[in-house]
């Protein structure tokens, strides 16, 4: 068991709830303290949290401007997978997020907005979004970094005349329950997920004919196979 240290600070005048707490001489501002012990910083924030909204029923405030939980194990740590929102990185100590700022080279601010219900913010935001690429490992299918597929199709399309763009073509992502691409292409057709896509149907067949191909479930015609020339990785030439 590690030992966190929780605090809750305020200007505000409200009657002392617990026998840790006490009144600072300058200005006046009420601070308790208190130890928590547990297995890991995201197990303390979650006691702590409960131990606030029990002693002091709302009110604070948020408790994201009064409660601090420290990190002397320094469990919480600047990477590429790090979340401002995730539950052991919140409620941080200045020195916490001035050693999480360093860190970041840059990446990561604090965080000073007012939230909205429901929707707190975190002590840290990223100064930039990072965005998410997904791989394209057939026509139409996307997997994202976690594993998950999903169906990309163009719900809106372009309409154009004489050069000029009448109509902007629009896509659509939906996500897929399916692990593999054998049965993502099941689910397609189960779903019926081609009627949704607003193209050209020879260009839906031959996508779904790819997708059938790379997944081992249905060889290609001399037609089809003059059409992914291109797209043809090696060694797939030949096969049928």
């Amino acid at each position: 068991m590690n030992e966190y240290t929780v605090k809750v600070e305020t200007n505000k005048k409200i009657i002392q709830r617990t026998e840790n707490a006490f009144m600072r001489p300058n200005g006046g501002s009420f601070i308790a303290t208190m130890t928590i012990r547990a297995e890991t910083r995201k197990e303390a924030v979650k006691n702590a949290l409960l131990w606030f909204w029990y002693h002091y029923r709302g009110e604070l405030g948020p408790a994201k401007n009064t409660l601090t939980v420290s990190d002397p194990r320094h469990e919480v740590s600047y990477s590429n997978t790090f979340s401002c929102y995730s539950k052991e990185n919140r409620y941080l100590e200045d020195e916490t997020i001035e050693r999480l700022i360093r860190e970041s080279c840059g990446e990561l601010e604090r965080d000073n907005r007012l939230g909205q219900k429901n929707h707190r913010p975190g002590c840290l935001k990223r100064i930039k979004r990072r965005r998410k690429y997904w791989k394209c490992i057939a026509p139409t299918i996307y997997q994202s970094e976690s594993g998950v597929l999903y169906y990309r199709f163009i719900s809106q399309a372009q309409i154009s005349k004489s050069g000029n763009i009448l109509q902007k073509r629009r896509c659509k992502i939906i996500r897929l329950w399916s692990k593999t691409v054998p049965h993502a292409l099941h689910e397609i057709r189960m779903r019926e997920l081609r009627t949704e896509h607003k193209t050209r149907k020879w260009v839906k067949a031959r996508s779904l004919k790819w997708i059938a191909f790379r997944a081992g479930l249905a060889p290609l015609s001399d037609e089809d196979r003059k059409y992914f020339a291109t797209i043809m990785p090696k060694g797939l030439e030949n096969k049928v």
